[in-house]
């Protein structure tokens, strides 16, 4: 049975942060783990996974060999963006409920983690908030009706799954706009492929590690 783990004292952005991150799947890169793999020449994808899975894999394996994250890179507009999801924080705050600040839910089968949620904020005891700075052009697109993108609409949903929380608000905004506030309910069958993929993907990458120890 799984069991999940709140690390309330963990800071993110911090060394600490990225090393207890690393290894595991995160619900960043959530959506290429249900994109299902074809078959090539009659030979089978690695435990069903597509190509996206496939490279996100190695990189997994990777930090695992290496005992920690690999070296990553944030480009001034993708500061800019974190620096301001705090003031979009902020105001989700003042417009609806206090939002709680944590490092990271994990997820545990016998007591190895398996998976890891670094959630924007938890609502209440049944919310969570996924906070996010959106151009103009796609910010305009949510407030007259559109889709919220895929990515961000499986990365909420392996929250909810990690987190067993029942809804999530997506935030989304822009400074000088007005903000965009969208509440999810759980998604049952997404999360079960969610899970099913998460328990595929733990064992695909333990084999990429052996095989690589193997060669060395």
């Amino acid at each position: 049975m799984l069991e999940r783990r709140i690390i309330a004292e963990l800071e993110q952005g911090t060394p600490e942060w990225l090393k207890a991150r690393s290894g595991i799947p995160t619900a960043s890169e959530a959506a290429c783990l249900l994109v299902k793999g074809k078959a090539v020449k009659g030979v089978q994808p690695p435990h069903g996974f597509g190509a996206g899975a496939q490279t996100y894999a190695r990189q997994v394996a990777g930090e695992i060999l290496l005992g920690g994250p690999l070296p990553s890179f944030q480009s001034e507009a993708m500061k800019d963006g974190t620096e301001y999801e705090a003031t979009l924080r902020d105001e989700y705050s003042l417009l609806r409920e206090e939002v709680t600040e944590v490092g990271m839910v994990q997820v545990l089968d016998g007591g190895r983690v398996i998976a890891g949620y670094s959630p924007d904020g938890l609502v209440g005891t049944d919310g969570l908030v996924e906070i996010k700075r959106r151009n103009p052009e796609k910010l305009i697109a949510l407030h007259l009706g559109g889709a919220i993108p895929q990515d961000e609409y499986v990365q909420g949903q392996f929250g909810l799954w990690a987190s067993e929380r029942q809804w999530i608000d997506h935030v989304a905004g822009f400074r000088g706009m007005p903000t965009h506030i969208r509440r999810v309910p759980r998604d049952e069958e997404m999360i079960a492929e969610i899970e099913d993929a998460v328990q595929r993907f733990i064992p695909y990458v333990d084999e990429i590690v052996e095989a690589v120890r193997q060669a060395a």
